[in-house]
C-alpha cells in the first residue's frame, strides 16, 4: 500500500527537516539512509522507518516513509506491506478489509501530519491521532484472535461431541 503526498512550504529547506525529523523521532520512527536513485542531495531527502517491532506485534512489515525537498515543495511517500511470521522467516501476509483500513487510515495520517506540523499544528495533537489509530489496531488485533480461538474452541467441541457419539454407537 502506497500513498504520495506533495505540498508547498515557505521554510527553509533545513528548518522543515528538523521540524518533520522531530515529529517522526516522536512517533516512533527512525532514521535510515535514503534509497538511491533520488535526484537531489542527501541533505534534502529523508527516509524514515516505522516500527522497530517485529511484525508479530504490527501485523505489517516496516512502515516506510520518503521525504524530499526541493525548493519549498515537499514531497513524501509512505509504505507498508502485511507480513507475517512463518516457523523460520517473515513472509508476506494479507490484511483483513478492517486492517486495510486502518493502514490505509495510518499512512494517511503520516502524510497529513507532515503538511500539519509544518502549518503549527501542535505535536500533541498529532501523537493524539497516532495514539488512538496504534489503539484502534490493537483492539482489531484482538477481536481476531478472539474469533480466532471461538471458531478453534467451537471444532474442538464438535470434534469431542463426534468422538464420544461415534464411541456410543460402538458400544451398543
Amino acid at each position: 500500500m502506497l500513498v504520495e503526498h506533495s505540498f508547498v512550504t515557505t521554510l527553509d529547506a533545513p528548518e522543515a527537516l528538523e521540524i518533520i525529523t522531530q515529529m517522526f523521532y516522536a512517533l516512533g520512527f527512525t532514521k535510515a539512509m535514503p534509497s538511491a536513485g533520488t535526484n537531489l542531495p542527501a541533505e534534502a531527502c529523508r527516509e524514515f522507518i516505522f516500527p522497530d517491532a517485529p511484525p508479530a506485534r504490527t501485523g505489517t512489515g516496516p512502515l516506510r516513509v520518503l521525504l524530499s525537498l526541493d525548493r519549498g515543495r515537499v514531497m513524501m511517500a509512505a509504505s507498508a506491506s502485511a507480513r507475517q511470521q512463518s516457523a523460520f522467516r517473515y513472509q508476506s501476509g494479507t490484511f483483513t478489509r478492517k486492517q486495510k483500513a486502518l493502514l490505509e487510515e495510518k499512512l494517511l495520517l503520516t502524510a497529513g501530519a507532515v503538511e500539519s506540523i509544518l502549518t503549527g499544528e501542535s505535536m500533541a495533537s498529532i501523537q493524539n491521532r497516532w495514539n488512538a489509530l496504534d489503539m484502534r489496531w490493537q483492539a482489531e488485533k484482538a477481536a481476531r484472535r478472539r474469533r480466532g480461538l471461538l471458531v478453534g474452541l467451537a471444532i474442538l467441541a464438535l470434534a469431542i461431541f463426534f468422538v464420544i457419539r461415534v464411541a456410543a454407537l460402538i458400544h451398543h
